[in-house]
């Protein structure tokens, strides 16, 4: 369980930004954990899942015109809070 976690990047050195990663199966719950994508990266995920199995992403905080995967939205429950 994840919750009230906090991710980002100082600069876009960094070609891919994900907040989380599920190399197995997902089955942890995070909640309202924080992704902070720069803006000049070229891949930004929430989360990227290899198996979905009974995990959710509750209530996430991220600026989804950053995000460009968005199969975070496959286990979302709630609604994206976004940031400012």
């Amino acid at each position: 369980m994840f919750e009230a976690c906090n991710t980002y990047w100082t600069k876009a050195d960094v070609a891919v930004q994900n907040a989380f990663v599920a190399d197995g199966t997902f089955n942890s719950t995070i909640t309202a954990s924080v992704a902070r994508f720069f803006d000049d990266s070229s891949e930004n995920a929430y989360i990227k899942i290899t198996t979905v199995g009974s995990g959710v992403v509750k209530f996430p905080l991220l600026e989804e015109t950053l995000c460009d995967d968005d199969s975070y939205k496959t286990v979302l429950v709630g609604t994206v809070i976004p940031l400012n």
